[in-house]
């Protein structure tokens, strides 16, 4: 949370200097790039107080007018925003590509603070044979990101951060008769540096890591981009991300395969919070190869809570 007046004017312009210098910046997310364009939620109220804008990636502003007898109202701003500045949501997608037709439920949370940021997410699958079919399979992947001390004064790094993550989960399966087997996906911990990549208007969380999966001899690489862009107005929403990473070929671990796995999400807006939409997962060698090209679509509800 940071603290200062008056309020700051991007670089080449933009929106944050239609503020009047008479108004305070009164919190802030703990790391706003001040290039992006915000998404008000809502504008000043009937006796000018105050203004809230969110940009992507949950970052936020929070404007008042300060009068003597307002002392109590804005220590309760200050109090509030870093709760403002979560982000969780429930995702359910119902998937029907080949060979697929069940649902997916999937939890999401991202919260920035003053040490970087945390986010995880976990997917369950319902396709367990049975009417009605219970869950077949439970994924999570759970990062956290850090600033490097020393780099946060220097423009070039300051949105250089030190990330890790780790990625695990199981699955549920009806063998021969009567009985059930179960499988692991494999744990995965990742290491390396993230950093922002701006494209327009669209910004673009790099990660550039080194894959250590359970089992495999050789540390292997992955490239991450994460993308988070309303359009129309706000009314719509694309996020998404792509993976590449590189691991051992099960027919000849002395060799490595590429795989690549991308899910762009549009989503409709039908109120601030409760979205339509779905998403649709392209493929290769996923989870291993060799593998053709695969294309999943999904039709999904959002709810942002």
């Amino acid at each position: 949370m940071s603290f200062m007046y008056p309020p700051p004017t991007p670089a080449g312009g933009g929106q944050i200097s239609q503020y009047p210098r008479s108004y305070f910046l009164i919190a802030s997310s703990s790391h706003l790039p001040f290039t992006y364009s915000p998404i008000h939620l809502f504008t000043y109220s009937p006796f000018h107080l105050f203004t809230f804008s969110l940009f992507p990636n949950n970052c936020f502003l929070i404007f008042a007018r300060v009068y003597p007898c307002m002392k109590k109202p804005i220590v309760l701003l200050l109090i509030l925003a870093p709760l403002i500045a979560r982000a969780q949501n429930f995702q359910l997608h119902y998937d029907f590509g080949e060979d697929r037709r069940f649902w997916t439920a999937t939890f999401e949370m991202f919260r920035p603070d003053t040490l970087g940021s945390t986010f995880w997410f976990v997917d369950l699958d319902f396709d367990f044979p049975g009417k009605p079919r219970s869950m077949s399979a439970a994924y999570l992947e759970f990062s956290r990101d850090f600033y490097i001390p020393g780099l946060r004064k220097n423009p070039a790094f300051d949105q250089l951060t030190l990330h890790i993550e780790y990625n695990d989960g199981f699955m549920a399966y009806r063998d021969t008769g009567n009985y059930m087997g179960a499988a692991s996906f494999n744990n995965i911990f990742l290491t390396g540096f993230s950093h922002p990549l701006k494209i327009g208007r669209l910004v673009l969380t790099t990660q550039w890591l080194c894959r250590i999966s359970r089992g495999m001899d050789v540390p292997d690489f992955q490239f991450t981009a994460v993308w988070f862009q309303p359009v129309f107005k706000g009314r719509g929403l694309l996020t998404g991300f792509v993976d590449v990473w590189s691991q051992d070929r099960l027919d000849d671990p002395e060799k490595k395969e590429l795989v690549f796995q991308t899910e762009p999400q549009f989503w409709y807006l039908l109120t601030p919070k409760i979205a339509l939409g779905g998403e649709v997962e392209i493929n290769r060698n996923f989870p291993f190869g060799p593998a053709e090209w695969k294309i999943l679509p999904t039709l999904g509800f959002r709810w942002e809570f």
